[in-house]
């Protein structure tokens, strides 16, 4: 107790919109007056001013400002095709990020899309279903095979002896086409049929790759009276999409989205977006759209009414973006309550805050929104998540957080999924698809009786503690 002192308690400036909205939306549920109920509330909250919602003095101004608003959606939809429209690929890592210009690399460390697992290239016969010469060989052992392409090259003048090879006719004819551009001389000595097969690997290993689309000559085998050329493909040159991980994809699933871009340095003029921190709460929840003309609690609001803070409001506006995977979006939710400290492992911005920031523009809102965006929210949660086990391998000391951090972030995620998949049912399609899919995810509700194993009380915590403190004695 030396170190205590007195504690002025006081409220909050903040009201909580969440609890006030479920307050009205319940008593519209059950037939009584939804804004009576909000007052209700309100009059009850520890305070020593009167905390007012608004409603006596723009209610009369709602269906104006939704007229407005649907005035303002018409326009910017006849101006869609003037917005950005985005091409995106899934990475190697599961995640959406803005597609690039293909990149030119070896086949060797290209990869490919195989049932859902990103697998090498080459480990794949399909993979070089393309080359029309030869058939599938395969290099290596059965559980880490390397496919390449076997073709004919010649059969022996006779069997026993296997010392003259006759040039097959469809291998004769591409060493020609092969060889046209050289002197007269280089290509006479090539038309011949019949060759030494002593030092054939030599001769003909340069023309290998102008013959079978980039295969790389590695052996000749005998089959019976057929001698056959394989070839390996690792470095062969192709066309792919480089991710922000540096690897090159072969066939990464696309999607095109529309990103709408506001700046937040653009003059709203007037009739623009007001400042929200200037507004009454009623005003805030309609500017928001959580409430409609006649102060009944949205689709959108109803959602928020289920969190705490402004992370309600973007999990409803992802919600109403159709177009959003739901398995996706139950991983984008880590960035809700992830603040700065990831932002440095972030490879690209989550879908997630582009649907806050298409709903919301960059307005701020006192303990809801800043810069349009969840005022906890932060990158990088995501790529956190999915590497946690190489991050807390590492030994890197200059990232800005530790394995402390690690731990809180997944705690804080997966109560934020048990908070959705516990919630109300709502008449919402996708909230309830997003409830099975937060269950999914977080498994199913197992209590563990037993106490856990904690480790031995080091000697320094068993015996009391001893204050060396010099108290302070003040003048008589």
């Amino acid at each position: 107790m030396s170190d205590a002192r007195p504690l002025k308690l006081k409220r909050s400036e903040t009201i909580d919109w969440p609890t006030v909205l479920r307050v009205m939306s319940d008593a519209r549920s059950r037939g009584e007056d939804h804004l009576k109920a909000g007052r209700w509330l309100a009059e009850r909250l520890f305070s020593e001013d009167r905390v007012k919602l608004g409603f006596r003095d723009s209610l009369e101004g709602f269906s104006a400002y939704w007229k407005g608003e649907k005035e303002r959606e018409d326009a910017l939809s006849e101006s869609l095709g003037e917005r950005d429209q985005v091409i995106e690929m899934r990475n190697s890592v599961g995640l959406w990020e803005r597609r690039g210009g293909q990149s030119q690399a070896s086949l060797g460390e290209a990869w490919i899309l195989e049932k859902g697992e990103w697998v090498r290239a080459l480990t794949l016969p399909e993979t070089l279903s393309k080359v029309k010469v030869g058939n599938p060989c395969r290099f290596g052992k059965r559980k880490n095979p390397i496919y390449g392409r076997e073709i004919p090259v010649g059969v022996y003048d006779s069997e026993d002896e296997k010392e003259k090879v006759i040039l097959i006719k469809s291998f004769r004819k591409k060493l020609m086409e092969a060889v046209k551009e050289k002197p007269a001389k280089i290509r006479k000595s090539f038309s011949r049929k019949v060759w030494r097969r002593g030092g054939l690997e030599k001769v003909l290993r340069d023309f290998f790759p102008n013959l079978s689309q980039g295969g790389e000559f590695f052996e000749f085998v005998d089959r019976g009276k057929v001698l056959r050329a394989r070839l390996r493909y690792e470095g062969a040159r192709v066309l792919g999409w480089r991710d922000s991980r540096g690897r090159i994809l072969l066939n990464p699933p696309m999607r095109k989205v529309t990103r709408l871009y506001e700046s937040p340095f653009r003059d709203q003029g007037k009739g623009g977006r007001r400042n929200l921190n200037d507004l009454t709460p009623a005003e805030v929840w309609v500017a928001l759209k959580l409430i409609d003309e006649e102060g009944v609690p949205t689709a959108r609001g109803e959602v928020f009414s289920l969190f705490s803070g402004g992370e309600g409001l973007a999990v409803a506006v992802a919600l109403e973006d159709e177009a959003y995977p739901l398995d996706e979006l139950v991983y984008d939710l880590a960035n809700l309550r992830s603040g700065h400290r990831f932002k440095s492992v972030s490879v690209s911005e989550a879908r997630l805050a582009a649907v806050c920031r298409e709903a919301f523009g960059f307005q701020d809102c006192e303990g809801y929104l800043k810069g349009g965006l969840p005022v906890e929210y932060g990158e990088g949660a995501v790529e956190v998540l999915r590497n946690r086990k190489d991050l807390l391998a590492s030994e890197d000391s200059e990232r800005d957080f530790s394995s402390g951090d690690l731990e809180r972030l997944s705690v804080e995620w997966k109560s934020l999924l048990a908070l959705i998949a516990y919630g109300p049912k709502l008449k919402n399609d996708r909230w309830m698809a997003l409830q099975k899919e937060a269950h999914r995810v977080i498994g199913p509700n197992e209590v563990n009786r037993e106490l856990p194993i904690l480790p031995a009380m080091p000697g320094r915590q068993r015996g009391r503690f001893e204050s060396h403190r010099i108290g302070y004695f003040p003048k008589a």
